[in-house]
């Protein structure tokens, strides 16, 4: 398979689990067009997947239907006779829900198709055990099983104690549990305990919980419900509080996640009991400063739950580690769900729903910021000239809406029934209300004369999301009407042309723009910080910074404020900027010369040679010995290009000083030979190697006899100097050679990083 070949089936892959929302370990095996019949009303047009662990159906129209189902969770395939299509199934899953499949298009894709769905089965069946004991902590088995009076009051959710029990709850066939199995607080939020910010009178009618029930029971649940257009109507019109965590994971798709690793969560904590990290230490800082509103967060079992689901998730996911917000959003998951629920749904967050929002740089957040302006600017137009003429950037305002999902800025109440919409819609809700909310406004915002009386006229609007708009009214239903509905209402209908696809285009868009601006961030606050500019000037500097960030590209992570140069990556940087180095391949050569020597003269040589180019890197690798950070790299390199003649012969003699005492052994001076031959290996061979057999012997001539030890004789920088100067071609090297074959003013191209985004734009844009 060719590398392009390699990369469409990535993108495959990709795709498949971003509209599904599965773990990235899913791979597709195959797809085809299909109807799905799921009742007596008629089919849905779509297409069909199978991958390792899951087979998926997505509607042709958008939100008309959308099943994602767990292999393990079949109970049996059928065939079916059906007389417009050559191959049709059944589908019997564990809730006895029963859904028809007939393939469309080509025989043969029916039948690939459903080889590899019988392939996967017998390979998922090992899996069915597990299942009873997962569905027991599901709140919608709870809801079947339990009178709706209960539910609807905010009884326990539970958990059963005993999974293998035949009349568990979790077998299709029973319906009762005795209350003395369940653990009422095993997989519960803090909510049970807490209370809820929404109020559950509304939620707890008997009409709205036997609707959840009816749903429940004809279109699965869990993992293998039906998600069409019944069920979002039923998430905007209320969703009960005991069901609205595992809500929250179906739409998001951590349940899967949460199914598929049943033990990760309570692993990670018991292996990193003791352990300590910087995000650990920030993780402590934030804590008390989460929701103080909320009471759980201001007793210790709110602050245990919180810290343990932080901290696990610091250590599942270390390249992101912890970052403000987090603490903000996972409070709130923890009131409707338990901590492996809540740690779950993070992860879900930050690495698929809303990825780069929680990164050290933002850069998540800030695409959708820059999308967020030019959505406006084209739906809001007049407001948003008035805003600009008064120099108001909205950004600047907004961005923490969309960082906290609005937790931070409206009243908990109403953020709850957008965090509904948000896990089941996606991220383009945020996008919705945003824009509504500067609608609902316009006429006060115009009138803002700057950024203070922009927040103060928000902050005034959501204060009063609770208020009745028509009090007066005699229609009951007009009169209930609150600001907070007509938000809803203008964000649903007026933006609704503002789909997932239009956010997926302006986000390729975008992204290179606002990965561009952040790079130029980091590149004048890395400048500004510099304490020693080593004589270079600002311009020079910028193109030293340019060569130091090209190196680390392959390397640097969202969670490094400073990333570090290691010496592998010093020596990429060498082969970048310099005549004489070919980056790892000298040290490789090194190596293999120096393990084919040892044979042979082992006496003389048992270890490699010290290479001049990790002399170099350690002679200015302070702070910490085997990382070069910037401000060292600067300095290093000023050394060198901005030194004269006897500072370089000083920096060489400090090089190869092994014994740090201010004179150079026999065997210094031989070292310093050998890296004076490596350096004038591309020079004329004639001159350079006389020059260093004259050094070799001016270097003993010069040499004086250590007081110490009779028998060993030492360099002195002075005598040192003295041979260098004696020596013409040795005295150009130092004085003009060494330096000029440095060449930082000239462009970089790193033609693998170019090529590489080459094939990746073309696939993906």
């Amino acid at each position: 398979m060719s590398l392009r070949q390699e990369l469409e089936v990535l993108k495959h892959d990709s795709d498949f689990q971003n509209l599904f929302r599965v773990p990235p370990t899913e791979q597709l095996l195959e797809s085809c067009p299909a109807l799905l019949a799921y009742d007596s009303r008629g089919s849905v047009a779509g297409r069909i997947y199978v991958s390792n662990t899951y087979m998926a159906f997505g509607s042709r129209k958008p939100n008309e239907c959308k099943w994602v189902l767990p292999l393990y969770t079949v109970r049996r395939v059928e065939r079916v006779d059906d007389f417009e299509h050559t191959l049709a199934v059944a589908i019997i899953t564990w809730h006895q829900l029963r859904v028809v499949v007939a393939f469309e298009g080509a025989a043969r894709e029916g039948q690939q198709f459903c080889m590899a769905l019988r392939d996967q089965l017998r390979i998922q069946v090992q899996h069915v055990a597990k299942l009873r004991a997962f569905l027991n902590t599901c709140s919608s088995e709870a809801m079947l099983r339990t009178d709706t009076r209960r539910i609807g009051q905010g009884g326990g959710v539970g958990v059963g104690s005993n999974g293998n029990n035949p009349s568990s709850p979790t077998s299709p066939n029973s319906s009762c549990m005795s209350d003395n199995t369940i653990n009422n607080n095993a997989n519960a939020g803090l909510g049970q305990q807490f209370g809820y910010p929404v109020d559950d009178a509304h939620y707890a009618d008997a009409g709205i919980v036997a609707a959840w029930k009816t749903y429940f029971d004809t279109h699965g649940r869990n993992l293998t419900l039906l998600q069409l257009p019944e069920f979002q109507k039923l998430v905007k019109g209320g969703v009960p509080n005991q069901l609205r965590g595992e809500v929250w994971e179906v739409g998001c798709g951590s349940i899967y996640y949460r199914c598929s690793y049943p033990n990760r969560y309570r692993d990670i904590l018991r292996e990193n009991l003791t352990n300590v990290s910087m995000s650990t230490t920030e993780i402590e800082k934030d804590l008390n400063r989460s929701l103080p509103e909320y009471p759980a967060f201001q007793s210790s079992e709110g602050i245990g739950r919180l810290r343990r689901v932080l901290t696990a998730y610091s250590w599942h996911n270390p390249e992101l580690g912890y970052c403000q917000a987090m603490n903000i959003v996972t409070s709130v998951l923890l009131i409707y769900m338990s901590e492996e629920q809540a740690f779950w749904a993070l992860a879900t967050l930050c690495e698929q729903t809303l990825p780069g929002y929680y990164a050290t740089s933002m850069y998540g957040a800030l695409v959708d910021q820059a999308i967020f302006e030019e959505l406006a600017k084209k739906e809001l137009s007049d407001l948003m000239r008035r805003l600009n003429s008064r120099d108001i950037q909205i950004s600047t305002l907004t961005l923490p809406w969309f960082l906290s999902l609005f937790i931070n800025a409206m009243p908990l109440t109403f953020v709850i029934r957008i965090l509904d919409r948000l896990f089941i819609e996606g991220p383009k809700i945020l996008f919705h209300v945003s824009l509504a909310i500067l609608k609902v406004n316009s006429e006060k915002l115009r009138k803002a004369r700057d950024d203070m009386e922009f927040n103060e006229v928000i902050k005034a609007y959501f204060a009063s999301l609770d208020t009745l708009l028509h009090p007066n009214s005699t229609n009951p239903r007009l009169r209930s009407i609150t600001g907070f509905d007509r938000l809803i209402l203008v964000a649903t209908q007026d933006f609704i042309h503002v789909d997932d696809e239009t956010i997926v285009v302006l986000r390729k868009a975008q992204q290179s723009k606002v990965v561009h601006s952040i790079e130029d961030f980091n590149k004048r606050k890395m400048l500004r910080d510099l304490v020693d500019t080593a004589r270079f000037t600002r311009a020079e500097l910028g193109q030293i910074y340019d060569c130091y960030s090209q190196v680390l590209f392959y390397r640097r992570d969202d969670d490094d404020d400073e990333p570090a140069m290691d010496y592998p990556l010093f020596l990429d940087l060498l082969a970048s900027i310099t005549r004489w180095c070919r980056g790892r391949e000298d040290v490789d050569d090194l190596d293999a010369a120096n393990r084919s020597m040892s044979s042979t003269r082992s006496r003389r040589r048992s270890k490699p040679t010290y290479h001049f180019t990790k002399r170099l890197f350690d002679q200015f690798a302070h702070e910490h010995p085997d990382e070069l950070s910037f401000q060292e790299l600067v300095c290093l390199l000023g050394a060198i290009i901005k030194g004269d003649l006897m500072s370089r012969i000083e920096l060489f003699h400090a090089m190869h000083d092994t014994s740090q005492r201010g004179h150079l052994t026999q065997k210094d001076v031989t070292d310093f030979s050998e890296s004076l031959l490596y350096l004038f290996r591309y020079e004329q061979q004639e001159f350079s190697l006389r020059s260093v057999a004259v050094f070799l012997n001016h270097a003993n001539e010069h040499a004086t006899p250590d007081p110490d030890h009779e028998d060993v004789r030492l360099l002195s920088l002075p005598a040192l100097r003295s041979v260098i100067l004696s020596d013409e071609v040795l005295e150009r090297f130092f004085d003009r050679s060494f330096a000029a074959s440095f060449q930082i003013n000239q462009a970089v191209v790193d033609k693998r990083r170019s090529h590489a985004f080459g094939i990746f734009d073309e696939l993906w844009h």
